[in-house]
C-alpha cells in the first residue's frame, strides 16, 4: 500500500515536464520552479524538516527530467492565513485548522509560510476551504502541474513511514485530482498573460503572485488565537 506521497511522486516522475526553454540561461535546474502549497488545515509535520517534510517536498518536486545525482528539492512556499489575515478578513474561523500545540512543536515550518492574498479575484478576506499544490515558473506565468486534494498538510493527510521503515501509517483516505499539461496537449499551463499565450486561456489560480510574506511579528492563525 502506498501513501499519497508515493503516488504523487510516481505520477510526476512519469508525466510532469519542466520545460527547458523556461529556465534561466537555457539550463535545467530543478530548484528554479518553486512548489507552492496552500491549505486551510495544517497538522503535525514533525519536530524538524528532515523527519517528514523533506520526503513530501521531494515527491512534490519530482519530474521527468530528474536524474539520480540531481538536487531533488524545489524551493517551497506555503500559503496559510496569518493572524493579521484573519483579523482583517471574514474568514470562517472554524474551517481553519492549525492547533496551537502543533505550531509550538514545529515553529521551524513558519519560515516557509506566506499570507493568503487574492486581490485579483477580490478574495483576500475569504480563503476557500481547499488544499492545493502547484509547480510554477520563477516568473509566475507558467505551471507544470496543479494538485487539488482533500488532504490537509500533515502526517494524517499524506501518510507517514515510521522510523523503523517496517510499516506505513495512513490515518485517513483522501481524494485528489492532479492536473498535468501533457494530458491537455500542452507543454505547460499558462497562469498569467504573456506574449507566448496565443489562445488567451489561463489556468485558474486563486491566490496572487508574487506571494506575500507574513508581516513582522505575525504568526499563523491557530485555534488558540480565536
Amino acid at each position: 500500500m502506498n501513501t499519497q506521497r508515493h503516488i504523487v511522486d510516481e505520477i510526476l516522475r512519469q508525466h510532469c515536464t519542466i520545460p527547458d526553454k523556461t529556465h534561466s540561461k537555457g539550463k535545467r535546474n530543478n530548484g528554479e520552479w518553486p512548489v507552492i502549497g496552500q491549505a486551510s488545515a495544517i497538522g503535525k509535520v514533525g519536530d524538524n524538516q528532515d523527519e517528514w517534510f523533506l520526503p513530501i517536498l521531494k515527491a512534490l518536486s519530482a519530474h521527468t527530467g530528474l536524474r539520480p545525482k540531481m538536487y531533488p528539492y524545489a524551493l517551497f512556499k506555503f500559503i496559510f492565513p496569518s493572524v493579521e489575515n484573519v483579523d482583517q478578513g471574514i474568514f470562517e474561523r472554524i474551517t481553519l485548522q492549525y492547533d496551537e500545540k502543533f505550531y509550538e512543536m514545529q515553529k521551524w515550518f513558519q519560515r516557509y509560510m506566506y499570507q493568503w492574498k487574492a486581490e485579483r479575484l477580490n478574495r483576500s478576506k475569504a480563503m476557500p476551504h481547499i488544499k492545493t499544490y502547484a509547480r510554477v515558473s520563477p516568473c509566475y506565468t507558467k505551471m507544470a502541474y496543479f494538485f487539488l486534494t482533500s488532504a490537509n498538510f500533515s502526517y494524517g493527510g499524506w501518510g507517514n513511514i515510521p522510523r523503523n521503515h517496517q510499516s506505513i501509517l495512513i490515518k485517513s483516505y483522501e481524494a485528489g485530482v492532479l492536473f498535468l499539461p501533457k494530458f491537455f496537449d500542452e507543454e505547460y499551463f499558462e497562469i498569467a498573460e504573456s506574449d507566448e499565450n496565443k489562445n488567451g486561456m489561463l489556468f485558474p489560480v486563486l491566490y496572487d503572485f508574487p506571494l506575500t510574506p507574513y508581516a513582522p511579528g505575525d504568526k499563523p492563525f491557530t485555534r488558540s488565537n480565536e
